[in-house]
């Protein structure tokens, strides 16, 4: 079954002119095809993520330069041109190590100019990629426990290292009036 964003990006899909659907593994590298046919020379490149709604590129190129500094945070260090000369008007995309936070809809823009025209004269192109990646998420329940400790005693809640990424602990009060706090790797916060 589809999830409702799923379903409306496969239908934004279905409806623009140059749209590809690309599956990927969780953890894999994947790269996101888009190359133009012309003799023209390539002044800006953007590949972005509509669907984000911040600020920033997954990639942004312009005169001969790649702009880290308007680089999305969660794209740092994984992207790259799989042609960084741009031959033959490659200017698809390799995305490495992706996470399921990747999925979504991707737009390659192109920018050419023709250097027989003058420096204004130039054409845009748009390419729009939806990413899907699949994997499974694993939810691991080690054990739960009732502890009742003494009026006026504290108890110390301890877990051990399982050697997972990303390990989150959950421990609940057992008065439904008291808060849930949850215990990570980035510390405790109340729910």
């Amino acid at each position: 079954m589809l999830s409702a964003q799923r379903w409306t990006r496969k239908r934004l899909c279905n409806i623009l002119p140059s749209c590809q659907d690309v599956q990927v593994k969780f953890g894999a590298d994947v790269t996101l095809q888009c190359q133009i046919t012309t003799d023209e020379r390539i002044s800006v490149v953007k590949w972005s993520r509509p669907d984000l709604n911040t600020d920033g590129y997954v990639y942004f190129y312009r005169n001969k330069r790649f702009y880290e500094n308007y680089q999305h945070p969660s794209f740092h260090g994984r992207v790259k041109l799989r042609d960084p000369e741009m031959k033959d008007g490659d200017v698809s995309l390799i995305l490495n190590n992706v996470t399921f936070n990747d999925t979504g809809m991707y737009e390659c823009h192109i920018a050419v100019r023709n250097p027989v025209r003058s420096k204004r004269a130039h054409t845009e192109i748009s390419h729009f990629i939806d990413l899907t990646v699949t994997g499974e998420f694993v939810e691991l329940t080690l054990s739960s426990h009732i502890i009742k400790p003494p009026k006026h005693k504290s108890v110390k809640l301890q877990t051990k290292n399982l050697k997972l990424e990303h390990p989150q602990h959950l421990w609940r009060r057992v008065t439904k009036s008291d808060p849930l706090i949850l215990i990570s790797a980035a510390g405790a916060t109340t729910l």
